[in-house]
């Protein structure tokens, strides 16, 4: 059996899963079925470890572009935007996991850590390390997850870790501190770009410029993922997701859940499902 055949090969897993690093650790694992995917720009409070399992895509982090194949892990830190499509039109799968940046700092321990926030290299080949993961990531149930799985994933993000991240344009990192704070305050008004503008002590174009900069994205895409990632916070509430879609500022409920499986590739409600009946 070739590489390949063989990464093709493990059975399924739910489209969404949570279990157990541990006893303080809840740990979100997603599948993609082999398809002709597309994730639109969005971020995770999350460290993302992702595993293609068949085919090849075209991933984007930030204003960087990579042609990702399976043998090769992919690590976007938090707060990272990115975004994937099919390369040539190829049919893929993938499989990953969403630690906690606590749980990272666990893995990396105070040496890596030490300098805060670490470098990663967004794509490692390491096929080995891959397989070894994919296997674990097939096997894992809701009960917990190995000490082997445990081991690996910290090998992996160890392997990622290049240094500290560079200190960037300092100033348009000051003023998008200001944008952030206002539009967590209230994200489900509608965007006020002249308002941002103000916060900043520049036009609206720079307001514009500063988000690409730092999180390549405008500042419309950057309120939609913001809202996004909050509303898988609200999914685990009781609250009807008519309620948290206009808590949200979404203009309805077919336009959050058009939204969100664009981002996540999984619906509001499976999502939901799987997160409440987890324990």
């Amino acid at each position: 059996m070739t590489r390949s055949s063989a990464l093709r090969s493990f059975p399924p897993t739910p489209d969404t899963a949570l279990h157990r690093f541990g006893a303080s650790h809840n740990v979100e694992r997603h599948a993609a079925y082999l398809g002709a995917h597309r994730y639109d720009r969005h971020s995770h409070d999350e460290f993302s470890v992702i595993l293609l399992t068949a085919g090849q895509k075209t991933l984007r982090v930030g204003r960087k572009t990579y042609e990702v194949q399976p043998g090769q892990i992919v690590l976007i830190p938090p707060g990272e935007s990115h975004d994937c499509e099919p390369l040539r039109g190829m049919d893929w799968s993938h499989r990953c996991w969403y630690l906690s940046p606590s749980l990272v700092a666990e893995f990396l321990g105070p040496v890596h850590m030490a300098n805060e926030p670490p470098g990663f290299q967004p794509v490692l080949a390491a096929p080995v390390l891959a397989q070894r993961l994919i296997k674990s990531h097939a096997a894992s149930t809701a009960a917990g997850a190995s000490d082997q799985q445990f081991a690996l994933l910290s090998q992996a993000l160890r392997l990622s870790v290049s240094g500290p991240q560079g200190a960037g344009p300092v100033r348009s990192k000051a003023r998008i501190e200001a944008y952030i704070a206002a539009l967590r305050q209230a994200p489900a008004a509608p965007l006020d770009l002249e308002f941002l503008a103000d916060l900043g002590g520049v036009t609206r174009y720079q307001v514009i410029r500063d988000f690409k900069a730092i999180y390549a994205m405008t500042p419309g895409n950057f309120l939609r993922d913001l809202r996004l990632k909050q509303s898988r916070k609200m999914l685990r509430q009781d609250i009807s997701l008519v309620d948290l879609s206009q808590a949200l500022g979404f203009s309805d409920q077919s336009h959050f859940s058009r939204s969100f499986k664009s981002a996540y590739g999984v619906s509001p409600s499976a999502y939901r499902r799987t997160m409440n009946g987890a324990f």
